[in-house]
Formats: structure tokens, C-alpha cells, sequence
């Protein structure tokens, strides 16, 4: 990470990636989502190459990995991938992980995949929020302001709110 985000040397992705894949034949689950992110955005190799770093982590049971990997998949057009897709977030979601209760959430406020449900959506986006979720704390703060799966209720949009707007301290 220090050699992607130039903490501490200079940036420099090659570095980042070369030591990722060291870490990844070990079988770091970790690196294994490292790079399929760097890849997703361009980093190293074609975005193509992500799916593969994913999948393997995913298939190990790594909640990161299942969670993007499985929005991944919803992406896709057949009911088959977007069921898949599903299956691999709720494996997230058992396992605490925010960005799998931030995608959930997401699949019952838009009704992708599952029914349309807006009290479970504000329920995962809260879950995924008290776990850190940047973009949960933005989503159960619109809720509550609504009126949308809760109660509406200025105080804790507020309060939500202002969580959200917190930068998120940069690590050490």
C-alpha cells in the first residue's frame, strides 16, 4: 500500500503490485483483493484481470472480496449471475462486513435482484454505517430525512450527517 499511496517512499504501482503478488502466492487474501482493485482501476494490468483476484479470495470465503465480487456480478444481464452475485454479498453480510450490508442495502432500496424492501435497506444501510460505511452513513442519513424504511427524523439525519461529512482518519 505504501508504495501505490507514496507513504512513506516514493509511488510507485510496479513495486506495489510486484510485492501484492509475492504476498498473493502465499495466499494473502488480502493481496489477493489488493490486486483485484488495482486492476479494477487500472493499475498493473487490464481491469479484465480483477474478476480472477475476486473470485479467488471470494471463493475462500474472504467478506471484502465476496462483497465486491458479487456486485460484480449483478452487474451481469442474467438472473443466474445476478442470483450468484447475491448469494456471495449475503456471504458478506454473515460475516459482519460493510460493504456487503452497504450493497444489500442497496439491492432492497432499488429492488434489484430482490423485492423491493425499503425497511430492510435502512436497516443494513444503519449496520453498515455503525461499521464505518462512508456511503451507508450517507444513505441511512437520506432515509431518515425522507422518512424512507424508518421514521422520519431530522435529529438523526443530522446526525448522520455530520458522521458522513467526518474524513476518514489516514492511517499510520
Amino acid at each position: 500500500m505504501s508504495y501505490l499511496d507514496g507513504a512513506g517512499v516514493a509511488t510507485d504501482p510496479a513495486a506495489a503490485i510486484a510485492w501484492w503478488r509475492k504476498a498473493a502466492a502465499q495466499d494473502h487474501l488480502a493481496a489477493h483483493m489488493a490486486l483485484g482493485t488495482a486492476f479494477h482501476i487500472g493499475v498493473g494490468e487490464k481491469p479484465d484481470a480483477a474478476r480472477e483476484w475476486f473470485r479467488k479470495a471470494s471463493a475462500q470465503g474472504f467478506a471484502p472480496s465476496q462483497a465486491f465480487y458479487g456486485a460484480m456480478l449483478m452487474k451481469e444481464i442474467s438472473p443466474e449471475w445476478i442470483e450468484l452475485g447475491l448469494e456471495l454479498v449475503r456471504k458478506a453480510v454473515a460475516q459482519n462486513d460493510a460493504q456487503g450490508q452497504f450493497i444489500l442495502g442497496r439491492c432492497y432500496e432499488n429492488g434489484h435482484g430482490v423485492a423491493r424492501d425499503d425497511a430492510k435497506a435502512a436497516a443494513l444501510y444503519e449496520k453498515a454505517a455503525l461499521n464505518g460505511s462512508k456511503p451507508a452513513q450517507q444513505s441511512i442519513a437520506t432515509m431518515y430525512e425522507r422518512g424512507q424504511g424508518v421514521a422520519a427524523d431530522p435529529v438523526k439525519a443530522a446526525k448522520w450527517r455530520q458522521i458522513a461529512d467526518k474524513p476518514v482518519p489516514a492511517p499510520r
